[in-house]
């Protein structure tokens, strides 16, 4: 293992750093250990990470429309009911207006 970093030190700075220790065994176990659960947290939330894509992927794929909301839901026949009752209020508001003016008159 040892050799090998030194080999990658040696490739990526063309030497050895300066002031390059060799660590003592104890030490270089821990770091390896703790290197090992770096890359076994990263592999399970790649995993999990995975496993939620294909899960909204699933669900993306079951998901039914959902239904038409009738004859009433569509923006023409909403704007003609508005225009009807619009036109009707008129109407109602020029007899009233009509009306008040025979009986003033």
């Amino acid at each position: 293992m040892r050799s090998a970093y030194e080999a990658g030190l040696t490739k990526a700075y063309g030497r050895l750093p300066d002031g390059y220790v060799v660590l003592p065994c104890s030490v270089a176990d821990t770091v390896v250990a703790d290197v090992t659960a770096e890359k076994t947290r990263i592999e399970e939330e790649k995993r999990l990470a995975n496993a939620e894509i294909q899960r909204q992927v699933a669900l993306s794929a079951s998901t039914v429309p959902a239904p038409g909301r009738g004859f009433f839901s569509g923006e023409r026949i909403t704007w003609t009911i508005l225009a009807v009752i619009l036109a009707g209020g008129l109407f109602m508001g020029w007899r009233f207006i009509k009306r008040r003016a025979k009986t003033a008159g």
